[in-house]
């Protein structure tokens, strides 16, 4: 799946499906599931998935949350 499709479906609400690798996901597409490898995104991409995580408006399927952050997350310490 190219990067700007996958921004733009998980833009209009497409479901990311977690896994346990901080390196891909699963986006839940009319016509099927399609894997995403995170490193094809660039820094704006990623800046605009981030925003769209902390907006909580990224459709994530169950459990809700992702089981491990994508690589290019960095959690604060202090925020834990």
């Amino acid at each position: 799946m190219p990067p700007d499709d996958f921004m733009a479906a998980i833009s209009d609400g497409a479901q990311v499906g977690p896994t346990d690798k901080n390196y891909k996901a699963y986006v839940v597409l009319a016509t099927g599931e399609a894997k995403f490898y995170f490193q094809h995104l660039n820094e704006a991409q990623r800046h605009e998935f981030i925003r769209l995580l902390n907006a909580k408006t990224l459709n994530i399927g169950y459990p809700g949350r992702f089981y491990r952050l994508p690589f290019f997350i960095a959690v604060d310490p202090g925020s834990t």
